[in-house]
């Protein structure tokens, strides 16, 4: 066999198996969730960068996440805000079992069918307080630019990179007009496991 043709069979067989990974990720529906109640700490900046807080998030998610935009895959279903510098004291996240913050799909992004790297979603509506020495500061609004960050099949975290979150119209003037959300949560415990579906 000459050189020439074994090249080209090397191309075509190349060519083959990116079709048949791309036919596999255009076909998948989703994933699949192997731990619907997930726990996720770390400290976050907030406000700028002017606050800085350790905050703990509670999380329930669907069995099963549909790639379908604007799809509800779970909630936050509680959280503290503590530990926090400057002005801050502490906090709350304004979510309960009861009335959960929706956590809606937005995108994936990764080398399908085996290598998803994040899945992107946002909260709406979501809201927190922070206690201040000089009161109470209220956000609250859509939630964007949230990621769930995956390695290996693994849930590892939630990076969170959102800008201007409105502030309440009840708020301290001294609060700022806006909070800023920015930083990386962990998963407690065993991290989550994903699977396309």
């Amino acid at each position: 066999m000459s050189k020439h043709l074994r090249l080209l069979f090397v191309a075509l067989a190349a060519l083959a198996t990116v079709a048949f990974s791309t036919s596999v990720a255009q076909a998948s529906r989703g994933v699949s969730i192997n731990r619907t109640s997930i726990g996720a700490g770390g400290r976050l900046t907030l406000n700028d960068g002017d606050t800085v807080c350790d905050v703990l998030l509670t999380l329930t998610t669907a069995a099963s996440i549909a790639k379908v935009i604007d799809t509800r895959v779970g909630g936050v279903t509680g959280g503290t805000i503590t530990n926090c510098n400057n002005l801050a004291t502490s906090g709350q996240v304004l979510a309960t079992a009861a009335a959960p913050i929706p956590v809606l799909f937005s995108s994936w992004d990764g080398v399908l069918p085996t290598g998803i790297t994040e899945i992107n979603v946002y909260a709406n509506p979501a809201g927190f307080l922070l206690n201040t020495i000089i009161g109470s500061c209220l956000y609250g609004g859509r939630l964007i630019g949230i990621r769930f960050n995956v390695s290996g099949g693994n849930v590892t975290g939630a990076t969170f990179n959102t800008n201007n979150l409105p502030g309440a119209a009840g708020n301290s003037i001294f609060c700022p007009a806006s909070g800023n959300i920015r930083g990386t949560l962990t998963v407690l415990g065993t991290p989550p496991i994903i699977t396309l579906v």
